[in-house]
């Protein structure tokens, strides 16, 4: 019995790095469809132990397979771990039959549903949670066998080492799951953060690239507009000369929030370094850009920058538009006629939107 226990111990540790690196990128609880993907491979999980499980009669077996739906609970919710249970409950009447130790293994595991459900709703840590889903998921169990078995001796002489089994089966499980989960955690916070300017917030130019890279496709498939504002702050190395580094620092970060709140909701805007900035408006005709540029332009003109809740700082900025296909009809120069725009505004004065 020790034996195949352990070897469901094992099976379910090697799902939980295999289900790891399947849901890096994004937590189960995302999206319903991974809710759903989550609910399947715990399902599988769950069918698998069955495999490798104790015959205690000719039709009853004994397994680690509420491990999976409490798995499936705890990172899908309800989703999950029903359409986990439900694949259990189709694998073990497929294949072991329909007979009275399937039906109760049924109820079994929508008990173990309900209580893991309820269990995943308090405000307990992921080792606890796991903790008490096992202890009453290992009662449920007793419950069943003994009802299926009718028979104490045989309970009495699997009470021991299945419950030692679930007690280290628990140990095992629910480090590595807080180790996976931590990590993952880690990896897409490490990722977020290489699309972001560390000072703004705002994605980096690096980002820029690839999204104008992904609207110049769209934009050519559909034959759509495409308007593209280069900003830049009107004698920035003053600001830093006149209050320092920490106050133009702070500058950059207040005129990250103007410029997000500027916009409009389907448009991004990205720090290009040090003190410029871009604005992508997809869909956006040339007319429409020009407003809002002007409106960037007037905001940023009127607002008062006050550092440390003393000093009020006051800025300007050049801008300069393009749009494809109104002032330019090649979309892989969009970006350099936006450049040379932003340059002429800087020579004419400052302070001001040009484009054609």
């Amino acid at each position: 019995m020790t034996q195949n226990l352990i070897s469901n111990t094992a099976i379910i540790i090697s799902f939980l790095f295999i289900a790891g690196q399947i849901f890096k990128d994004k937590p189960i609880y995302s999206s319903y469809s991974r809710k759903i993907y989550a609910g399947v491979v715990a399902g599988f999980l769950g069918t698998v132990l069955m495999f490798f499980s104790i015959e205690i009669t000719e039709s009853a077996i004994l397994d680690l397979r509420h491990f999976a739906i409490s798995i499936a609970a705890l990172f899908g919710g309800l989703i999950s771990s029903v359409i986990a249970s439900m694949i259990i409950v189709f694998s073990r009447i497929t294949f072991w039959g329909l007979n009275i130790s399937s039906m109760t293994a049924t109820i079994a595991i929508f008990g173990f549903v309900l209580t893991n459900s309820y269990v995943n709703h308090l405000n307990l840590s992921i080792k606890k949670k796991l903790f008490f889903m096992t202890l009453i998921n290992t009662i449920i169990v007793y419950g069943g066998f003994y009802y299926v078995l009718n028979d104490w001796e045989k309970l009495k002489q699997m009470i021991v080492p299945f419950g030692m089994i679930n007690l280290f089966s628990w140990y095992l499980v629910s480090n590595l799951v807080g180790y996976i989960n931590s990590s993952n955690e880690n990896y897409r916070k490490l990722k977020e953060d290489s699309k972001r300017d560390f000072l703004t917030g705002l994605y980096n130019v690096r980002q820029f690239d690839q999204y104008l890279n992904r609207y110049i496709e769209k934009v050519s498939n559909k034959e759509e507009q495409l308007s593209l504002l280069y900003i830049d702050i009107d004698y920035f190395k003053k600001v830093n000369d006149s209050y320092g580094h920490e106050a133009g620092d702070y500058i950059l970060k207040e005129l990250s929030l103007l410029l997000s709140t500027s916009i409009r909701f389907n448009d991004l805007v990205f720090r290009k370094g040090g003190e410029e900035f871009t604005v992508v408006l997809p869909g956006c005709p040339h007319s429409r850009s020009l407003e809002i540029a002007e409106q960037i332009r007037k905001t940023v003109e009127d607002y008062t920058f006050t550092y440390n809740n003393k000093q009020q700082i006051n800025i300007t900025i050049s801008v300069g538009v393009s749009n494809y296909p109104e002032t330019i009809d090649s979309i892989e120069q969009l970006t350099n006629q936006a450049d040379d725009f932003l340059y002429m505004a800087k020579k004419s004065g400052r302070n001001c939107v040009v484009s054609l």
